[in-house]
């Protein structure tokens, strides 16, 4: 049994060097995505880009992460916000465990300093109805937030 044209494939690679780990992942479909895909297909994509935009020195984690959720809500997809963990969560810190504190989610009153390497997720998911994650390195310098990755965020036609 292999993919039909308009399956949804979730990519999720790990990487290690010198006892770092770090994750990269995008959302792919066989063919042409469905058009039932594409809202929240643009979702994802602004939510991504509103996290990449708050990524920034000074900025507390809670306020990185209702960047994000913002951005769900406007476009009316709060069904579809993510709760398969931490209320908000949109990200973790790198380092030697894949999942390394700081964990990007609401409530979390930490700032964002120059040099801290995170991974944000724009995720969203229902239980039995699948969902887009995109996840992507970035280091925090004094201008914001610098991709550590060149692999296109967006991954489909």
């Amino acid at each position: 049994m292999g993919l039909e044209p308009g399956d949804q494939v979730n990519l999720v690679c790990g990487a290690q060097y010198r006892g770092y780990n770090c994750d990269i992942g995008r959302v792919a479909f066989a063919g042409d995505p469905p058009a039932a895909s594409r809202p929240l297909l643009d979702t994802a994509l602004l939510m991504h880009g509103a996290l990449l935009d708050a990524a920034r020195p000074g900025t507390t984690i809670d306020g990185l992460a209702r960047a994000g959720l913002d951005v769900v809500r406007e476009r009316g997809h709060e069904k579809w916000e993510y709760r398969f963990g931490p209320p908000g969560y949109s990200g973790h810190g790198i380092g030697c465990w894949l999942d390394e504190p700081p964990r990007l989610q609401l409530g979390s009153t930490y700032s964002l300093e120059r040099n801290m390497v995170l991974v944000l997720e724009a995720r969203l998911g229902r239980e039995g109805a699948g969902g887009v994650t995109i996840t992507d390195p970035v280091v925090i310098t004094n201008n914001g937030a610098e991709r550590l990755s060149s692999v296109p965020i967006r991954s489909w036609a």
